[in-house]
């Protein structure tokens, strides 16, 4: 087999470059690390039969082209073609009972290979917690994945400015409520003008220093990296190239979101109190 990782977490027709040799029977087999539902973990699973394609397994799921040709059970050596459709199961090591099945189509000149079938399906789901962590973003975040899922790099890249673009929306709330009195008066113009712009950059910058400092380094702006990089996508790059950085942004963007959501509530609370104590002061100095 390629590689573990093409099995672990590639999606659905996103191609791995790979080239093939001419018999089934060279390629070397390896393990995978994946869930298991049964044991309920992440188990090593072993490849449990040598390379095919049963062709009743097409009939009966539906789910694969019916035009490829079908890798022959009974041929003692197969050999790899070009657009052949094989089937590979690994079973839980471990529990020896559940099964994960791949089906895979063979590139042009066996140049490549790509996932065109797979049970269980490449998850979406968002665990209860990171969905509690992620609170109003975590929809797009999903919409995100599901194109992910698909294989639909472009798609995924605009779910993730989306939320990118939010947070700076959120910063710059932060930075309102931070004012008060004159310093408020004096802001609440730019302030609004910025809200207005679509000029993503501007924004960025008037918001960059309220980031919290774990995600502040010398090299980068957190979000001026990960929003240029999902602009250039949108606009310059297939949905293969996106696919290549997307689990990276998205990893980066749930890191973002709690350091910022925990900031502002932090943010919110000290605000308040200080809040509290200048109105003391006031009254104070008015009562002398």
């Amino acid at each position: 087999m390629p590689d573990a990782k093409f099995l672990e977490e590639y999606q659905l027709y996103r191609k791995f470059e790979f080239r093939l040799p001419s018999y089934f029977h060279e390629i070397k087999d390896v393990n995978i690390n994946m869930h298991c539902p049964d044991c309920k973990k992440t188990r090593t699973f072993r490849f449990l039969h040598k390379y095919q394609h049963e062709k009743k397994l097409i009939h009966r799921t539906g789910s694969l082209p019916m035009n490829r040709p079908i890798v022959p059970i009974s041929q003692p050596r197969p050999d790899v073609k070009e657009n052949s459709i094989i089937q590979l199961t690994y079973i839980c090591a471990s529990c020896e009972k559940f099964n994960r099945i791949f089906s895979l189509r063979v590139g042009k000149n066996r140049q490549s290979i790509e996932k065109v079938g797979q049970y269980p399906p490449w998850d979406i789901n968002i665990k209860k917690n990171l969905i509690k962590l992620l609170g109003e973003y975590s929809e797009n975040y999903k919409k995100g994945k599901t194109c992910e899922s698909q294989s639909y790099g472009i798609g995924a890249f605009a779910y993730y400015r989306r939320i990118v673009e939010d947070i700076i929306g959120e910063l710059l709330e932060i930075i309102q409520d931070l004012m008060i009195g004159e310093e408020l008066e004096k802001y609440q113009e730019v302030l609004e003008k910025v809200r207005n712009t679509k000029n993503s950059t501007k924004k960025i910058a008037l918001v960059k220093d309220l980031l919290p400092p774990i995600l502040k380094t010398e090299q980068f702006n957190p979000l001026k990296t990960i929003h240029d990089a999902l602009s250039k996508g949108l606009h310059g790059r297939t949905d293969e190239e996106c696919l290549e950085d997307a689990d990276s942004i998205r990893t980066s963007l749930v890191f973002l979101v709690d350091a910022i959501l925990s900031r502002r509530k932090g943010q919110q609370e000290y605000t308040k109190n200080m809040k509290k104590i200048i109105e003391k002061q006031r009254k104070r100095i008015e009562r002398n």
